[in-house]
């Protein structure tokens, strides 16, 4: 999707770092039983965010095997086995792999038609599969093109959009174990990530010309760093108020096996994020953002 929901993994433990790597090792895996080798690069933060979301919603446990690695197969490493829960968040991936190419695409990214091209079998093996999920993304789609079209200037209404296609895919993939509090997590996580991705890209699509609703809010871009640093105030209440709602929100998922992973991930993961967004710092390695820590203590 956008690689936005990701772990802090200075802050995280051991166990439950083992844990999401499993996961995300999983997805990887599972992609062979439907699809195509390529599509396996499809595997995403996100998306092993929301298999561990789905798993701890539907409180089911997850039977971890070894196995070897395309990339090394000569190293065994922990994989969720694949079950039809997480086959499905593999669905998943792909039409929103697809979703993204083809907002690539609109945005004038010519090299992702070459993309969905080799993508184009996965794609359709996928929309049959879960129909009803394509559909949703296909009409949600449509109503943020039609915002942009209108030159929306409200972070509220294009980023709800967003937050309102993931709830309602989570609400077909998790079924009867759906909870109207899961689907308010949901929400607003997508409603962050659209908000995160649209501050990351602003520079581009200043110069592209394309449509970004921070440049409608606020009028006199010259450049990223002048933006940031007039309008930071603003920027970091939209940030902290989508933070803040994420965790009134996550209060009410069930405290499983899977608390130690989501917890990073919501408290720590998407804060770290924000702060390089408003800091406009690229990802740091672990050692270099725990070496920033040890100097802030010292000093």
């Amino acid at each position: 999707m956008f690689g936005y929901v990701n772990i802090d993994k200075p802050n995280m433990l051991i166990k439950d770092y083992y844990l999401y790597r499993s996961f995300y090792c999983g997805i990887c895996k599972a992609f062979k039983r439907h699809y195509s080798q390529a599509a396996r690069f499809l595997t995403n933060y996100d998306v092993t965010f929301l298999a561990v979301l789905a798993f701890a919603v539907a409180e089911q446990p997850c039977e971890i095997r070894s196995e070897s690695c395309i990339l090394n197969p000569f190293v065994r490493k922990p994989i969720v086995a694949p079950n039809d829960l997480l086959l499905s968040v593999v669905d998943v991936t792909v039409l929103l792999g697809e979703y993204k190419l083809s907002d690539d695409i609109l945005d004038g990214d010519r090299k992702k038609k070459i993309l969905r091209g080799i993508f184009k079998r996965d794609i359709r093996r996928a929309e049959s599969r879960q129909p009803e999920i394509a559909t949703i993304m296909r009409q949600r789609l449509e109503e943020l093109y039609t915002l942009e079209r209108e030159q929306c200037d409200s972070c509220d209404r294009v980023a709800g959009v967003f937050g309102e296609m993931l709830r309602e895919v989570f609400k077909v993939l998790m079924g009867e174990k759906y909870t109207p509090e899961s689907g308010d997590l949901v929400f607003g996580v997508g409603r962050w990530v659209y908000l995160a991705d649209a501050l990351d890209d602003i520079e581009d699509d200043y110069k592209s010309g394309n449509y970004n609703v921070f440049l409608l809010c606020y009028a006199g871009f010259a450049d990223k760093k002048q933006f940031f640093a007039e309008h930071r105030e603003d920027i970091e209440f939209i940030l902290g108020s989508a933070y803040n709602g994420i965790h009134s929100r996550y209060e009410h998922i069930p405290n499983t096996d899977y608390e130690g992973v989501l917890t990073n991930v919501l408290w720590y993961g998407i804060k770290s994020r924000n702060q390089r967004l408003l800091d406009m710092r690229t990802e740091p390695k672990p050692w270099e953002r725990m070496s920033e820590g040890f100097g802030k203590r010292i000093k």
